[in-house]
């Protein structure tokens, strides 16, 4: 199991003694479980033991696969103690409960839990000090356990990047987009375009003049300011909708940079390049650093959100992952 030091601590902290069952007697492991009030452990063999508790004892079971313990709960009733099954488990690839490889930890069912049994708000990320190397460890782990197994881990995969991207499309659809568009020489403003779209034909010598950006979150806000030249820098800085640079005066500007607000920039990398009109790209730059081409005129800009705390995972070599947090 990975995972398992969030809910030690968790417990530790509110009262619970920390006992490797393994490590005693048969007879001491069932005198521990009827002699005490209160109980928490992992789905499994753990729980089998509420067969020795007394009535009413509270036993708080962490299921560890999403899979439905029928034989755990006769044994519950059959005991008549106080059980409360929480769906700990963040399995991503085949897992079931009579093998390892399996991770678990602050699920949404779990916070729901704290709420209402210690009365405590869990933090959305509260976790996040072992979930990195416990996701790390699983993933390794499952993969060596099940390397003689190709067409089991195969397919694994397969539902994984399945469920990846109906969950992109899902966030896609409900997280903020920025918006914006160039207005050019010649041809005016062009249409709105939405996030990774170009701002205007890349095979046409029309130079940017003026930009206009629109974040869609509520309470955030995107700033913006353009670069004319040396002798008059930066214009200034402005925000959703506004107009940065000129419109009309046939005024090129040689440079940009953008920034979200303090509470944008908790979620977002905001990141952005110019294409030249020497056809080719500037490098990236985010979170309002600063882009100069000089005396190069620009000819479209593209523009991008990225999540923070992301995870991008990549195949080496037959049976090998390596997973890197961005």
């Amino acid at each position: 199991c990975f995972g398992e030091m969030y809910f030690d601590d968790f417990f530790a902290a509110h009262g619970f003694k920390s006992v490797e069952m393994e490590k005693l007697s048969i007879e001491e492991q069932i005198s521990l479980i009827m002699g005490a009030d209160e109980i928490a452990s992992g789905t499994g063999t753990l729980t089998h033991f509420s067969l020795f508790c007394k009535p009413n004892t509270k036993f708080i079971m962490l299921s560890r696969v999403s899979h439905y313990y029928g034989w755990q709960v006769m044994l519950n009733e059959a005991t008549k103690i106080d059980a409360y099954t929480i769906d700990c488990s963040r399995n991503f690839l085949y897992a079931q409960p009579a093998v390892g490889r399996v991770l678990f930890g602050a699920t949404k069912s779990w916070k729901e839990f704290v709420a209402d049994y210690f009365n405590e708000q869990i933090e959305e990320d509260a976790d996040y000090l072992y979930s990195d190397d416990a996701l790390d460890a699983y993933i390794k782990e499952w993969f060596k356990h099940y390397a003689d197994e190709p067409g089991r881990w195969i397919d694994s995969v397969k539902k994984l990047c399945n469920r990846v991207t109906m969950l992109e499309k899902e966030i896609s659809n409900r997280r903020p987009v920025i918006v914006y568009r160039t207005h050019v020489a010649k041809q005016g403003w062009s249409d709105l375009k939405v996030e990774n779209s170009l701002s205007n034909s890349l095979n046409q010598k029309l130079d940017i003049q003026a930009v206009m950006i629109y974040f869609s979150d509520p309470f955030c806000k995107v700033y913006y300011s353009v670069y004319y030249n040396k002798k008059e820098g930066w214009s200034e800085e402005v925000t959703n909708v506004q107009v940065a640079g000129t419109v009309k005066k046939k005024k090129s500007i040689f440079g940009i940079k953008i920034r979200l607000d303090d509470v944008g920039e908790k979620d977002f990398d905001i990141l952005y390049r110019v294409h030249k009109f020497d056809g080719t790209w500037s490098d990236w730059a985010k979170n309002g650093e600063k882009i100069i081409s000089r005396k190069v005129k620009l000819n479209s800009l593209q523009i991008k959100l990225e999540p923070k705390r992301t995870f991008k995972i990549e195949m080496l070599e037959s049976n090998k992952f390596t997973i890197t947090d961005k």
